[in-house]
């Protein structure tokens, strides 16, 4: 029974106890804070400027948002089957597209991966030409990857655009459909 009041007792003055924080201490958790929201709202930033690039008549501004050279090793990875890669599943759209390509141009297909080809396949996802927000299905974080962002494209498959945080921004590091 003793130990019981005494229980009660250290309760009752444990609720009563006002955690005190200092000003620095609060201005760190504040700080700490608005840095993650940030973090977290910078791929829907990147998103809206790939949107804005794709209406855009210029294909070479998309090089700022974009890392083709990760874009084409993670598409050489995934014909690979022994190595790992960003890509998901791809359609059979996508695998025709690889194939007209090896039998048209005998040389590295994957050098047709680039800003033209990237800003043709975005401008092209919506038959609007009004940018491709409108169908985008998905938008959000894949952990551990990175952002995943999927557009709808009808009754044609999907386009996924896989981004991952870079020293100074989010930026493109796989593409397919």
């Amino acid at each position: 029974m003793r130990w019981r009041r005494r229980s009660l007792y250290v309760a009752a003055q444990f609720r009563h106890h006002r955690w005190r924080l200092s000003t620095r201490a609060r201005q760190a958790i504040a700080t700490v804070l608005i840095l993650l929201v940030l973090f977290l709202l910078w791929p829907y930033w990147t998103l809206w400027c790939l949107n804005e690039t794709s209406m855009s008549g210029n294909p070479n501004d998309l090089i700022d948002l974009v890392d083709f050279a990760t874009v084409r090793d993670q598409i050489r990875r995934r014909l690979n089957k022994d190595s790992r890669s960003y890509v998901g599943t791809v359609s059979d759209a996508f695998v025709q597209w690889l194939e007209q390509s090896l039998r048209h141009n005998k040389s590295d297909v994957l050098e047709q991966v680039n800003a033209h080809w990237l800003h043709d396949l975005l401008r092209n996802a919506v038959p609007n030409k009004q940018g491709f927000l409108s169908a985008v299905s998905f938008a959000g974080f894949d952990l551990p990857y990175g952002f995943l962002i999927q557009i709808e494209r009808g009754h044609a498959s999907r386009i996924s655009l896989l981004l991952q945080p870079h020293p100074i921004a989010w930026r493109v590091v796989a593409v397919y459909y």
